[in-house]
């Protein structure tokens, strides 16, 4: 009987260590080994998060063929905010625009206003003449002289300060067409 229980635990040994070398045969042991493979590094032009991968392990790829879709949103809301940052700047260059022709339309103002204190100063001034010579002949009193001639000066003051609103006016101008000039050099 143990000549039979040795017999049959020698086949089981036999049949166990055939299954193995039969699992076993493809592949190889060593405590010296390596793997060969080619690496190459790959850089985005842009960052960020990594949305779809197209290609699996150990695919051939070609240069120039897509590895890897990177989730496009945060360079669409950029898109989005720099468009609205251009509509910003067109309204603003829009609003100098408008801004320079009104400018314009107030130095025509100060140029007529000039004009009519320069007719009301030549006015004071034959009035100031007329009454000048009416006292000096007798004709005239000399309150009406000097009321001329306080009117003469008011007439001068008013026309020296419609000259200023003119210059003052230009200048503005000057100022609002620099400032048209730089705001579209710095957004075209």
């Amino acid at each position: 009987m143990l000549a039979s229980l040795a017999a049959c635990v020698l086949l089981i040994a036999l049949i166990g260590g055939f299954a193995y070398w039969l699992q076993i045969r493809d592949f190889e042991s060593t405590d010296d080994a390596f793997v060969a493979a080619r690496t190459f590094s790959i850089a985005p032009k842009v960052g960020g998060y990594v949305a779809v991968v197209p290609v699996t392990d150990n695919q051939h790829v070609n240069a120039g063929d897509l590895l890897a879709r990177i989730d496009d949103r945060d360079y669409r809301i950029a898109i989005d905010q720099s468009q609205a940052q251009v509509a910003a700047a067109q309204a603003n260059i829009a609003n100098v625009d408008a801004q320079v022709e009104n400018q314009q339309a107030q130095i025509d103002q100060a140029k007529a206003q000039l004009k009519q204190a320069e007719a009301q100063l030549q006015f004071a001034r034959e009035e100031a003449d007329r009454a000048g010579d009416l006292v000096q002949k007798g004709a005239g009193t000399v309150q009406r002289a000097q009321q001329t001639k306080s009117d003469l000066e008011a007439q001068q003051a008013n026309t020296s300060r419609a000259k200023a609103a003119v210059i003052g006016a230009e200048l503005g101008l000057k100022v609002l067409q620099t400032s048209a000039r730089a705001q579209k050099r710095q957004n075209s």
